[in-house]
């Protein structure tokens, strides 16, 4: 969920309760949160992660509560299944192999070698035991 940036500057206060300098703090901020405009309901502006940085997410953070885990993880299944119901629209199937070309009868017998069953166990003997 967005975070105000008082909640974000605070969750980066080291061990010893020293904050870090407000340039520091704020650049920090910036390479992980997009700010979202104040709404009707906020009266401050907000920050949410962005875009792509979910795959970052640790389950082991200490500083969320159980509740921003679980819309956390959520969050990521949804993430992921959309992702692969991309993944699986933009493949294709391949192109249907074109008719062979029309060759002198004399041949005909050639052609059909290439499926004849010992020959193909043969090439498959020698392709797994290569």
């Amino acid at each position: 969920r967005p975070r105000q940036h008082s909640e974000l500057a605070s969750s980066l206060r080291s061990f010893d309760d020293e904050s870090p300098p407000p340039q520091a703090v704020q650049a920090a901020i910036d390479a992980v949160a997009v700010r979202q405009p104040a709404t009707l309901r906020d009266a401050a502006d907000a920050y949410a992660l962005r875009p792509g940085l979910e795959r970052y997410y640790s389950p082991v953070y200490p500083h969320l509560s159980t509740e921003d885990h679980q819309q956390a993880l959520q969050r990521l299944a949804a993430l992921a299944q959309a992702a692969a119901r991309r993944e699986a629209a933009h493949v294709q199937a391949p192109p249907p192999a074109p008719p062979l070309a029309p060759c002198h009868p004399c041949f005909r017998p050639l052609r059909l070698l290439a499926a004849w069953p010992p020959l193909l166990r043969l090439v498959r003997a020698l392709a797994l035991h290569a």
